[in-house]
């Protein structure tokens, strides 16, 4: 029986002597372990078990419930290499040979015993050597030992028991049970010398950590259960195993106090304890007492904070006597099938009391710490408490103990959606043990995470990683204050109101939500007002909130919550609310410390407390931090500065820094230059949105996006507030602690409203009066880049590509032409053998503005301006292509033809066969019939269903294809949403391409056309069938689909010829016509399909037919989509599901009709998330719901792009 089959039953050993049985003390006996559950569902009190011994055939015993032991398979394989019963229960009793034999593995050096001498050997086998007899699930485990050293020679095999278990040289290997090995001489002497219970120990101390402990919370029902407050453990991976593979609500937990046999408990009847709190309470005899601590946990969580040398008072036959705590531990010989012992706490008795103990350091045997004689006492928990002037420290204490419990654990949020109604919630806090968390990161493959979800009370839970995203403890107890699991992920998801919160201390002022209204207030208070739930660490964190002048009396407390009071406040002027309802009061100056004189040639300006500043040292270029104070010191002054993390990862920490190397953040922004204007002097009016520029000092200008305009608090003028296009600013849009607009972090900048002037790299030198002509494309050239240059790699587009003014500038229409050229080029090269292939004369002009002006730029810069594009568009008109190139709207499989097929002269793409001729095209539209089944389609399921209905097939491997999806004009969609394939499978759209059997995978020698929407094997899709996988329903229907000129009469089997093993060929002789044809086998003997017909396929010469049928694949790399009649298209720039960019070349506008429009290049890792989620749940997803810009790239798709990495015309 296999090693699986094994697992699925219960081993046992008899450990009484029975009378009248015939099993007797020590016999090895197993049950299947679903007959053990009915067995304990069927009976109110299970006295009796019906076993099977490993000594007979599969006859029934039974046997005495208390007259078992369990064992687990491991220990039964040992035990049965025993032959006699007494031997393996003397064994089992004593433990010590047992256990050695457990703990080793292969290549654990040993000792064996060979005709009676002990030999020095390695192990190099563990396993059974017997054919296993099949009634029985088990056979014996033996060691195969190597003899080493001098021992060489001594063995009795070379390596084998019949079989070849390992190899070694001749006569060096032994085979015996684990009674015939000890541990080598070393070992021996650690394992006998240093104490058998401190040995002992650790080794169950290593075991428990494999183990989840749990005490009974609820009442017992029958007299047969475990009692509340028994303390009960399961293994981790069983526990696992049991969670992954059902919603049980029942678990096979052991109790500590009963003999090995499972029981099964109601999960809602199970509290997880950690390790050191069942070893504590396992210390107390009765259930109830260790259901009263765990309950009233006061002197549970006393005895957790307790360590050596901690002092204590400690109950010695009714009088408390002051002491140190010397030794915690356990103190008895543990019991071996158990993995924990009581934990109990030896104390040196001090002072007044010594004397008064009942030892001198040791317990029985064992010497446990040191002390003078009857100075020592060892109790459990419930007999210590603390010191008289710890007694009284209060609620404060205990929630200071509980914080420090807290910081044992890390915090995350669950962040996918659910696949079950039993699934933990997206947007549930959860936790887990720290030291937990390292063991299972040290695995190799950590795909899952055994949690505490914070919202129930329930087991810990099975999550996968890729469903957790870490948070901190205090962002777990703010998010913790919110009821709903979807309202804490929105925030995590948002963040605006989350990170707010977490900037916040008392004294900040804040507005806060009372029923509805906004109101002025103070904070307070910052923490958990509700108490804590034991089995979790943290709570949530509320605000305490004093309402300020015209508010007060609108709160609804005085600063106490449920009789306890968190600050102090007047009458009905105190609210607690959790950060949702708080949010940002305007902002006020505050007063100034000290005037200070700046740089030189600026005017006296105070500095301000919570101002940020710049300063200089001589190790580094300057650095940023917040204005904490001044001080004076030995006649200088000083500030006192909270500096943001150092570049080289150094912590941020208060430093005193010399006045005069101190500056404000702003005078180093230009707000203090002379203000610019336009180059013909006029004045300029900016608003939101408007793209400007300003001069930092001489040769160094900065660009950017003017998001806020308005007056600062303290300064005078108006200011602007700027998001840069590098990361040269001084904030992220916050000015003093206030958030003024979003932008990332250092690239925002403020500055005087007059300090700006118009971004110049978009203004014309021409006069006011030129500006229509302007508008007509009548603009320089940019600037040529020569020469070859390679595609944007992944990195360079998130560093180069990214943001407003990046990639192709659109203007008047040209949206078509953008968005293909940017597809085409911008991260793949499979077309730019049209840059460099040889034309005419009069064409080679569009090529060089197409390779140094469009092309290039775009790779270098991440940006070509609307003049060159223009420049293009202006050329196709003057070349006589088309007249209304600069001005109409166009489709891009028109430009793209017109520019591959007569300028640049490219060789068609496609080359498509009907059978009889092949077409060539530059691309391939998708046409449907109105037949179709298809609902959620994929770009596989509509190209195979356009070449199925239309009898095409490819007639060579395509370097580009280019796919145009269905529709009835520009503005009716055949479908709701069409799923991207990534990755094309091609293999059965190639002509005379060796094709897999669909059934058996061998190679196909029928294609099926009839059975393309058989939805038996797969909804749609060509079918390819081996000789052997296919059928006719008789001989005479073969010969007439065979012979269609010759009756049946007329056709005779002549010869039978098999062809490669595969399936035989048939001889058939017509009239004078001799063919060969193939017995179809299977499929087609289905009365449904007894009318198809399925057609020969052609297998090219010299292909082997035991070969694996190669297959060909196409990447998508770019998806352009129309809405609208505007056009915009996604890219792939990597390999990862996240690497998706979305590109616009008119996402935004400056000015009306002498303005410019302002492309933008945007990452969309939302794309992945819909590409992984199930059909049926994206089906039913409302387009609206969709987040970013996905909606437009499952609902607007127009035109696919595919290239060949084998076939691609540039290297």
């Amino acid at each position: 029986m296999s090693s699986e089959g094994s697992s699925k039953y219960l081993f046992f050993i008899i450990v009484k002597e029975l009378r009248n049985s015939c099993l007797p003390q020590g016999s090895i006996c197993y049950i299947e372990e679903m007959q053990y559950v009915s067995k304990i569902n069927s009976e109110e009190h299970m006295k009796t078990l019906e076993v099977k011994s490993m000594r007979y055939w599969v006859t029934e015993r039974t046997v005495q419930v208390d007259a078992l032991q369990q064992l687990t398979k491991k220990e039964a394989e040992l035990l049965q290499t025993l032959d006699k019963d007494k031997d393996r229960f003397k064994c089992f009793e004593d433990r010590k040979e047992l256990d050695f034999a457990l703990s080793l593995s292969k290549d654990s050096p040993v000792e064996v015993n060979v005709r009676g001498e002990w030999c020095e050997g390695v192990v190099r086998y563990i396993g059974g050597i017997k054919e296993p007899e099949r009634q029985h699930p088990i056979t014996g485990m033996f060691f195969g030992i190597e003899l080493m050293g001098r021992h060489k020679g001594k063995g009795g095999s070379i390596d084998s028991f019949g079989l070849k278990f390992f190899t070694c040289e001749r006569d060096c290997a032994v085979f015996v049970p684990f009674t015939m090995v000890q541990g080598a001489p070393s070992k021996e002497d650690s394992y006998k010398n240093g104490g058998d219970f401190n040995h002992d120990n650790n080794m169950l101390s290593d075991e428990s950590n494999t183990y989840l402990f749990f005490i009974i919370v609820q009442e017992l029902l029958y007299s047969f259960d475990h009692p509340q407050g028994c303390i009960c453990y399961i293994e981790e991976n069983e526990y696992l195993s049991q969670v992954k593979t059902e919603n049980s609500t029942t678990l096979f937990v052991r109790c500590v106090d009963s003999r090995l046999i499972k029981s099964v408990v109601s999960v809602d009847a199970l509290q997880q304890l950690t390790k050191k709190e069942a070893e504590l309470l396992q210390t107390l005899d009765k259930d109830k007492d260790r259901f009263k601590c765990f309950e009233d946990r006061k002197e549970l969580d006393f005895a957790l904070s307790l360590s050596k040398d901690s002092p204590v008072e400690v109950n010695v036959r009714g009088e408390w006597c002051e002491g140190v705590v010397r030794y915690i531990g356990g103190i008895k010989e543990p019991e071996r099938q158990h993995p924990i012992t009581g934990m109990f706490f030896g104390i040196e008795l001090m002072g007044r009391h010594k004397g008064k103990g009942g030892s001198n350091d040791n317990f029985g045997p064992n010497k446990l710490f040191t002390c003078e004689r009857d100075c020592a006492v060892f109790v459990p928990f419930t007999m210590v408490r603390g010191l008289p002037s710890k007694l009284n420290l209060g609620s404060k204490c205990e929630q200071n103990k509980l914080s420090d419990q807290s910081s044992q654990y890390l915090f995350f949020i669950v962040v996918k959606e659910p696949l079950h109604s039993c699934d933990t919630p997206q947007g549930c806090i959860c936790c887990v043990q720290k030291e937990e968390y390292a063991s299972k990161l040290n695995s190799k493959n950590m795909t899952s995470l055994v949690v505490t979800c914070m919202n129930s009370k329930l087991l810990p839970k099975v999550m996968s990683v890729d469903a957790l995203q870490e948070i901190t403890k205090e962002e777990a107890e703010l998010l913790q204050a919110l009821d709903k699991d979807k309202d804490r992920f929105k925030c995590f998801e948002d963040r605006k109101e989350l990170d707010f919160a977490l900037s916040l201390s008392e004294d900040s002022p804040v507005e806060v939500d009372v029923n509805g209204e906004w109101c002025e207030g103070m904070v307070r208070y910052a923490g958990g007002i509700t108490e804590l739930d034991r089995q979790h660490p943290i709570t949530g964190m509320f605000f305490g909130i004093e309402l300020k002048e015209k508010h007060k009396g609108k709160g609804q407390t005085d600063g106490t919550y449920r009789g306890k009071k968190y600050f102090a406040c007047g009458r009905d002027c105190g609210v607690f609310v959790p950060f949702t309802r708080l949010r940002d009061s305007a902002p006020k100056p505050l007063d100034p410390l000290l005037p200070w004189k700046g740089v030189s040639g600026y005017q006296e300006e105070p500095l301000v407390v919570g101002e940020r500043v710049t300063f200089f040292t001589d190790d580094d270029r300057g650095r940023h931090g917040i204005v904490m104070g001044l001080e004076k010191k030995q006649g200088m002054v000083y500030v006192l500065v909270s500096t943001d993390t150092h570049e080289k990862g150094e912590d941020g920490s208060p430093l005193s820094i010399p006045l005069q190397c101190v500056i404000k953040e702003e005078l180093l922004s230009p707000d203090r230059l002379e203000p610019c204007m336009t180059p013909n002097g006029e004045d300029v009016t900016f608003s939101l949105g408007s793209m400007v520029e300003v001069k930092l000092f001489e040769g160094r200008t900065a660009y950017g996006t003017i998001r806020w305009i308005g007056t600062l608090p303290g300064y005078d003028g108006i200011r602007a507030g700027l998001e840069l296009e590098e990361d040269i600013g001084v904030s992220d849009g916050t000015f003093k602690n206030k958030r003024f607009f979003q932008c990332p972090y250092k690239r925002g900048l403020f500055v005087r409203l007059a300090s700006c002037r118009k971004d110049t790299r978009f203004l014309s030198a021409a006069p006011p009066d030129a500006a229509v002509s302007e508008r007509n494309g009548d603009r320089g050239a940019d600037e040529l880049v020569p020469g070859r240059v390679a595609p944007l790699t992944s990195d360079k587009v998130l560093k180069m590509l990214m943001g407003d003014m990046k990639g192709i500038q659109g203007h008047c229409n040209s949206c078509y032409m953008d968005s293909a050229l940017f597809s085409l080029f911008s991260c793949s090269s499979v077309l730019d053998s049209l840059l460099f292939m040889s034309v005419p004369q009069e064409d080679a002009q569009i090529q060089n503005i197409l390779l140094q002006e469009i092309v290039n730029p775009l790779r270098t810069k991440g940006f070509v301006s609307e003049k060159s594009m223009m420049k293009l568009r202006k050329k196709l008109q003057s070349s006589g292509h088309c007249p209304t190139f600069t001005t109409d709207e166009k489709d891009p499989e028109e430009f793209l033809t017109l520019l591959m097929s007569d300028i640049l002269r490219l060789e068609p793409l496609l080359k498509l066969s009907t059978g009889k001729k092949v077409q060539e095209s530059y691309y391939y539209q998708i046409f449907l019939d109105q037949n179709h089944s298809l609902v959620l389609p994929t770009v596989r399921q509509l190209l195979e269903h356009s070449f199925w209905s239309n009898s095409l097939r490819l007639a060579e491997v395509p370097a580009c294809l280019i796919l145009q999806m269905p529709r009835f004009g520009k503005t009716f969609k055949m479908f709701n949403k069409i799923i991207p394939t990534l990755e094309l499978d091609i293999s059965d759209l190639l002509l005379d391409n060796p094709q897999e059997c669909i059934l058996c995978g061998q190679l196909a020698e029928l294609e099926c056309n009839n059975c393309f929407v058989d939805d038996t094997f797969g909804n749609t899709g060509f079918k390819q069938l081996c000789g052997k996988c296919s059928l006719q329903v008789s001989e005479a229907a073969f010969l007439s689909h065979l012979l269609p000129n010759a009756g049946p009469c007329g056709a005779s089997v002549s010869a039978v010829q098999p062809l490669t093993g595969q399936v035989p060929l048939l001889c058939f002789t017509g009239g004078s016509r001799i063919r060969w044809g193939i017995l179809p086998l299977q499929v087609h003997s289905h009365p449904k399909r007894s009318s198809h017909k399925p057609s020969h396929l052609r297998i090219p010469d010299g292909f082997r037919p035991s070969a694996i049928p190669p297959k060909e694949k196409l990447q998508l790399f770019a998806v352009l989509c129309i809405e609208t009649s505007h056009y915009v298209s996604f890219v792939r720039h990597g390999r990862c599901p996240e690497d998706w960019v979305f590109f616009d070349s008119m996402a935004d506008r400056q000015g009306d009709q002498d303005g410019y429009n302002i492309p933008r290049v945007q990452a969309c890792p939302e794309v992945a998330r819909y590409l992984e989620m199930p059909l049926g749940e994206l089906a039913a997803l409302n387009p609206r719901d969709m987040e970013g810009v996905a909606k437009r790239l499952f609902c607007d798709a127009y035109m696919y792009l595919y290239e060949s990495p084998r076939m691609g015309l540039y290297h």
